[in-house]
């Protein structure tokens, strides 16, 4: 699974600076797309354009949203990643400065496997990447899709 890729969808320029540098502190040789927003993500992710629906190697192993997002959101693109053959079984991580109740009740409802709230100390922020990156790549049983 080393090869496979992680999919970052952000729109702030900061918040997708550092999570690619916590993702590729952790995880150094790990191919990490980064997305600015939802609808990319959808065009990206549905249609394939990259080569990874013919080349299982290349495919998402890890999907990470944003929440609020131009275009279309997080939670709006979650919803049409689970009706999408393609990416309904992919694990999606909700990471967002959102702690709103009603958002992580929905985003689970939608189906993210995890929700994480940012911590706002970079030392944590890396420590939670890490955490996330050892279950979902590492521990986690993946489908094999």
């Amino acid at each position: 699974m080393k090869n496979r890729v992680i999919v970052l969808v952000e729109d702030n320029p900061d918040d997708r600076e550092l999570t690619l540098r916590a993702l590729h502190r952790c995880r150094p040789q790990q191919t990490v797309v980064a997305i600015e927003d939802g609808a990319e993500a959808l065009e990206y992710l549905r249609d394939g354009g990259h080569a990874w629906t013919s080349s299982p190697r290349n495919s998402p192993a890890l999907i990470i949203l944003d929440l609020k997002m131009p275009k279309v959101d997080g939670l709006e693109l979650l919803k049409r990643l689970r009706k999408e053959s393609s990416t309904r079984l992919l694990p999606m991580v909700i990471m967002t400065s959102s702690s709103e109740r009603r958002d992580i009740t929905e985003a689970y409802q939608l189906g993210a496997n995890s929700y994480l709230t940012k911590p706002v100390e970079f030392e944590r922020f890396l420590e939670m990447v890490d955490c996330m990156c050892r279950y979902w790549l590492d521990l986690n049983q993946s489908s094999g899709i």
